[in-house]
């Protein structure tokens, strides 16, 4: 079982980096950077198939019951999640290549900073269920409605650039779909959490239960993007 969880983490610090290095090739229109961010999904998808070789044969020699059984099936879940987030960012690299050889029609501002809000989703999540810490889980996904809200203000800046311009239409067109994979991660992460509470609890959602609002009322909102005294890197 260690093992099977070290593998789970090793492959999320990869999906991580992958993620990080894509948005950098972006931001910086570095093609080799987004070449090799490209290779690097091999290596995840090898990952992903010997950890689900692993998990099975835990399952067929183990027969674990209880809360091994649903840790195991959950890891099952998850690396599905982080397969998905290692392709996101293969995708990112992608437009970061067809994005090279013009300058951006406008400074990137928004979409670093969404990717910054995503990044750090990630890595908590994955430190979430290394510390199997349900509540950490939940805080990080109630962060996706921030990520939600910049999506909204990217795709209406970019849409209005290129209403206004419609020379910057192929460009721009690569950013939007920067902007939705980002946006899909997001929802990949809250998948995470939710596999995460059902190998600890028994429950995909176990705040909405009124156990869990009881325990936790008067807790505060995760932190508006708006609010520019957030640091969405911590």
């Amino acid at each position: 079982m260690q093992r099977l969880d070290a593998s789970v983490l090793h492959m999320g610090s990869l999906v991580a980096a992958m993620l990080h290095d894509a948005m950098q090739s972006l931001v910086r229109q570095d093609v080799e950077l987004a070449a090799d961010v490209r290779s690097r999904d091999t290596q995840v998808n090898k990952l992903d198939e010997d950890i689900e070789t692993a998990s099975i044969r835990l399952l067929a020699l183990q027969h674990p019951v209880a809360g091994d059984l649903r840790r195991i099936t959950s890891a099952l879940k998850v690396i599905t999640d982080l397969e998905r987030v290692g392709d996101y960012a293969t995708d990112i690299a992608k437009c970061a290549i067809a994005c090279t050889g013009v300058p951006y029609f406008k400074p990137l501002e928004d979409l670093p900073e969404m990717a910054r809000v995503v990044e750090g989703m990630l890595n908590d999540v994955v430190k979430s269920w290394a510390d199997r810490d349900v509540e950490a889980g939940k805080q990080v996904r109630d962060r996706d409605k921030n990520v939600d809200r910049l999506y909204q203000r990217v795709f209406g800046d970019i849409i209005g650039w290129m209403e206004r311009e419609p020379r910057v239409v192929a460009q721009g067109a690569q950013l939007l779909l920067v902007a939705r994979y980002l946006e899909r991660l997001g929802d990949h992460i809250k998948n995470v959490v939710e596999r995460l509470a059902y190998a600890e609890t028994g429950l995909r959602r176990p705040w909405r239960t009124e156990e869990w609002k009881q325990a936790h009322e008067n807790r505060p909102e995760p932190p508006s993007v708006d609010d520019k005294s957030v640091d969405h890197e911590e």
